[in-house]
């Protein structure tokens, strides 16, 4: 039986906010392209998340609006000791940001790509892999054999067409943070980002995002002692007692990897003929566990480097540009403040230049 062959400038695995943007960006470029989508899509599961001012200018740059993706305006950051004692609020001109549903933004930004020429498969399993001298040939469970001149790579933290690729991924590096999670619903709030910051000499943090009745509890922690369990139901507890959090709710954590700044630790993004975009790379903020941004522009800067590659005389070397590209926009918005917050951390609440410091390295991306 003949497979079917279809052949496309950029293939993108995984229809996520790095695919889509990659998507967007691959088509202003004229190039065909192709959204593998290994999952159930329409997107099944869903929770808040959030963008900072560069984020959601970037959507802007994208033809997003807050109206397209559902956003909710927060603005300005509430920062907090680890046991709620103290607390500063910061606000000023530029420090706001978006709370979005993360399943509605990834669609609303695949649409955005799909309405510019770009073609979505929805789960397709990719089974194998050949990175020849013309093409990337993508082997689907369905027998279709897709072929790219270039290949993006973004189906997350397990990665399979990373596997095939024989690319590490962001997963299996080392300085991996563990991010616990829990959805909760109470009173309706005005969209609002609470920060905690904990005093460990390791970086730990919760982020508090509250939209409407829902919200959404997230602790980044590279602590293994005591356990991220153990760690987040000690928030938890300090939450519920100082009436942060409802009363009642015990919370159904979810305990996951967290690529966090990983990106900068990764010996290459780089393969034959292929990038490695978005989680999948490391494409997250070390600091503030901030998703969207990272991976939208990594997605970009990837279409970006794939249109000069496909016009360059040797493809593979244009190809190395990527990371002289995504390091010149990402690294510092990557990489966690250089000091100590442990130190840092008892000035924050006196001192209205320091809180400031804080609240623009976690939207910002900016250092101290």
């Amino acid at each position: 039986m003949t497979k079917r062959q279809e052949v496309f400038d950029v293939v993108i695995v995984g229809a996520t906010p790095a695919g889509g943007a990659a998507g967007i960006r691959a088509r202003q470029a004229g190039l065909s392209c192709l959204m593998i989508e290994p999952d159930p899509w329409p997107r099944q599961k869903t929770h808040l998340d959030w963008l900072g001012p560069r984020g959601v200018e970037f959507c802007r740059t994208c033809g997003l609006g807050g109206s397209a993706v559902g956003a909710a305006e927060f603005a300005g950051v509430c920062l907090r000791s680890w046991d709620l004692s103290r607390e500063t609020r910061v606000e000023e001109e530029g420090l706001a940001g978006w709370i979005v549903d993360r399943a509605g933004f990834e669609m609303a930004l695949i649409d955005r790509a799909i309405a510019a020429g770009a073609v979505l498969r929805p789960e397709a399993q990719p089974q194998g892999l050949s990175l020849g001298e013309e093409h990337a040939k993508l082997l689907l469970g369905d027998g279709a054999e897709i072929r790219g001149r270039i290949l993006l790579i973004g189906d997350g933290l397990n990665s399979r067409v990373s596997a095939l690729a024989r690319l590490m991924t962001a997963r299996e590096s080392e300085g991996v943070a563990a991010a616990v999670t829990a959805d909760f619903e109470g009173t309706a709030a005005a969209p609002q980002l609470d920060v905690i910051i904990g005093a460990r000499r390791s970086p730990q943090t919760v982020t508090i995002l509250r939209s409407g009745p829902r919200g959404r509890v997230v602790l980044l922690t590279r602590e293994l002692s005591p356990t991220p369990q153990e760690q987040f139901r000690e928030f938890l507890e300090l939450a519920r007692s100082a009436g942060l959090l409802p009363a009642d709710w015990r919370g159904q954590p979810a305990v996951a990897t967290s690529p966090a700044g990983v990106a900068l630790e990764m010996e290459t993004l780089i393969g034959k003929r292929c990038l490695q975009i978005g989680e999948t790379g490391g494409f997250v903020a070390a600091f503030s566990n901030e998703v969207l941004y990272p991976e939208m522009q990594s997605g970009w800067l990837a279409a970006e480097t794939a249109e000069r590659a496909l016009r360059a005389g040797v493809l593979q070397d244009e190809l190395q540009s990527f990371s002289v590209a995504w390091r010149a926009e990402l690294a510092e918005y990557l990489r966690l403040p250089n000091t100590d917050l442990a130190l840092l951390m008892p000035l924050v609440f006196n001192n209205a230049q320091m809180s400031a410091r804080v609240a623009r390295a976690f939207l910002l991306g900016q250092g101290f």
